[in-house]
């Protein structure tokens, strides 16, 4: 672009991206693709003046509007073109990121789901036990009273079923929510939970192997809740590494499942603990809740799978999940 933001050059990516063509586009100007509001304009206008200035990039996440007229996001990077130290330009790099911006949100969306639920279970729990013992010693004392006193015991009844009600239905918080299973493809998911995870992994020096069966049937399967199973995994091997390292994933079909191995050189877990991951409210990290495990071990015996843990201190931990596979007959 120029100093005024219309368009000098582009590549077949941002035409494929925006839809419009080459010839369009050189007409164009960036106002007519992004639309700020008052806020980001202000920001946008800081972050200018600085790269006209001082020659400095910037980077920032920002909505583009198709041609056909929907919206979607990108990561735009911004470098000054300077020619006879002068500023003439600058280049834009768009990455398309409005797939990562809708996991983040469902993940968000789920992880709130998921805590309320437990919360909501455990509440349920504690009120359950004392309310066994109202409502038995309720109808214990009822035979002991005369006829007339009875219609109090009646209401005090009554009203111990209405609790008891109110706590069932906290129960259906715990409960898995209504789910639409289909036929997806496992390695397809992995891609884009690694991809979610990848800044994370750079920043904590881990790199991410992948070694998957491309060949893999699909499987029968709520793609949502798998990417949480996998983010949970994924997010635990790399906080695992410390020091960085590698984490290996790799697919294959194991009879009638599809096998999905997470590997990691980490810290590992001791062998008198490790029966007690996925428990909730255990951790074995600082600030860990123990949800993130109980969650994904849910979701696993939702899908009718099954998970197996092996670690060994200070040397790493494998997580295999296995999944039946899809068979349309």
């Amino acid at each position: 672009m120029d100093l005024h933001g219309h368009y000098i050059e582009v590549n077949p990516a941002f035409e494929r991206m925006t839809g419009y063509t080459k010839e369009e586009l050189l007409q164009m100007s960036h106002k007519q693709l992004i639309p700020f509001d008052q806020t980001e304009l202000e920001q946008v206008k800081a972050s200018w003046e600085s790269m006209i200035q001082e020659g400095v990039p910037y980077s920032l996440e920002h909505p583009i509007k198709h041609k056909d007229g929907y919206f979607f996001e990108v990561n735009s990077h911004n470098i000054p073109i300077i020619i006879n130290g002068n500023i003439t330009g600058y280049f834009t790099i768009c990455r398309d990121i409005s797939e990562r911006k809708r996991t983040e949100e469902i993940l968000r969306k789920s992880d709130k789901l998921a805590a309320v639920g437990q919360l909501a279970a455990a509440v349920a729990h504690e009120i359950r036990n004392p309310l066994t013992s109202l409502k038995g010693f309720t109808k214990l004392l009822q035979d002991h009273f005369p006829q007339e006193k009875k219609q109090y015991f009646d209401i005090m009844l009554s009203e111990l079923a209405r609790i008891e009600m109110i706590s069932g239905e906290l129960l259906v918080l715990a409960k898995p929510q209504v789910k639409h299973y289909d036929q997806r493809n496992v390695n397809e998911i992995l891609l884009s939970v690694v991809a979610l995870l990848e800044s994370q992994a750079n920043m904590n020096n881990v790199e991410v192997e992948l070694k998957l069966d491309l060949d893999l049937p699909f499987l029968q399967c709520e793609e949502n809740q798998l990417k949480q199973v996998f983010v949970n995994i994924i997010k635990n091997g790399i906080e695992a590494m410390k020091q960085g390292g590698k984490l290996l994933i790799s697919s294959e079909r194991h009879g009638l499942e599809a096998r999905l191995c997470f590997v990691d050189h980490g810290c590992g877990i001791p062998p008198d603990i490790i029966h007690k991951i996925g428990e909730p409210f255990y951790s074995t990290k600082e600030k860990g809740t123990g949800l993130g495990m109980m969650i994904t071990n849910k979701i696993i015996n939702h899908h009718k799978g099954r998970l197996e843990i092996e670690s060994e201190p200070d040397k790493g931990t494998t997580i295999r999940v296995f999944l039946p596979i899809f068979h349309d007959e």
